[in-house]
């Protein structure tokens, strides 16, 4: 399920396929999403928050999902680029200019073997625009394969998905470019549940000037440090020290102060401990 639904939210993010409006690449769409298990709803949400520029120098749209933290895609021409943050690497996710059987792209993460295949391109029923069908196929090898099935509409993004076994959801609503589309609940509504694990998410924007927003996931209340070091391992700023409650929390970084050049923030929440890059760009 995990597996299924990492990859799936990686279709979420905003492009601008080459003369094509599917994904529209706009800071404050909003697409919302509810499983087809009528007796068990469950209900999410993808937001993209902007842009920013990850280590391979590349521009990213950034989003934000309830239950799975940040995400970045790219496009380029018709086809979209996933970025792997646990290895730094990315990966051809979609082409819309590919025919029906093409296999998008193949990549391996650990033991798991990726393949997403184009199965057609239809009309939409609901909508009256192209639809393109992906199927993605992971596993570990013959007889451990499982199947997800993305349907992406022309100028609406992602808008019907299956994952085995049964796992359906569709498009209820979406903000495209101030429009609404279907019907949209209110944001704050859909916010209630914590993460699953302690992550510390890429600042946005980056580059910046002169300031930037670090977000962290908590699943738990947990005391918490958040620092800002320079290049010499010196500390430049402490944004939190105390207790702080399950969820996601922004911490807003002021660098008026601080010479432009590459700087470190490094959080401590229990027993997580990460750190990450950020860049002053006057």
């Amino acid at each position: 399920m995990k597996s299924i639904m990492l990859l799936i939210s990686l279709a979420l993010v905003s492009i601008q396929a080459s003369g094509q409006g599917m994904y529209p690449l706009q800071k404050g769409n909003l697409w919302q999403y509810q499983s087809g298990d009528l007796t068990s709803p469950d209900r999410w949400e993808s937001l993209i928050t902007g842009d920013t520029i990850l280590p391979n120098g590349k521009i990213y749209s950034q989003f934000t999902q309830t239950n799975f933290g940040t995400r970045f895609l790219r496009q380029e021409g018709s086809r979209v680029f996933g970025y792997g943050q646990s290895d730094s690497s990315e990966f051809v996710l979609f082409d819309f200019a590919a025919t029906p059987g093409d296999t998008i792209s193949r990549f391996q993460k650990g033991q798991q073997l990726s393949s997403i295949v184009l199965q057609g391109r239809d009309l939409h029923a609901n909508y009256n625009r192209t639809v393109w069908t992906f199927l993605l196929i992971f596993g570990s090898g013959p007889g451990s394969y499982d199947f997800a099935d993305w349907w992406i509409t022309d100028s609406l993004g992602l808008t019907h998905m299956i994952g085995e076994p049964g796992i359906t959801y569709n498009m209820t609503g979406a903000r495209i470019n101030e429009i609404i589309y279907g019907t949209v609940l209110d944001v704050q509504k859909q916010t209630t549940s914590f993460p699953d694990k302690s992550r510390l998410e890429q600042n946005y924007p980056n580059p910046f000037n002169p300031s930037t927003t670090i977000r962290y996931a908590l699943p738990q209340r947990s005391h918490v440090t958040l620092t800002v070091f320079n290049t010499l391992g010196q500390q430049v700023a402490s944004l939190v020290n105390g207790d702080e409650e399950a969820g996601y929390h922004d911490v807003r970084l002021d660098a008026s102060g601080l010479a432009s050049g590459m700087y470190f923030y490094h959080l401590t929440a229990g027993d997580y401990v990460k750190t990450k890059k950020l860049v002053i760009l006057r």
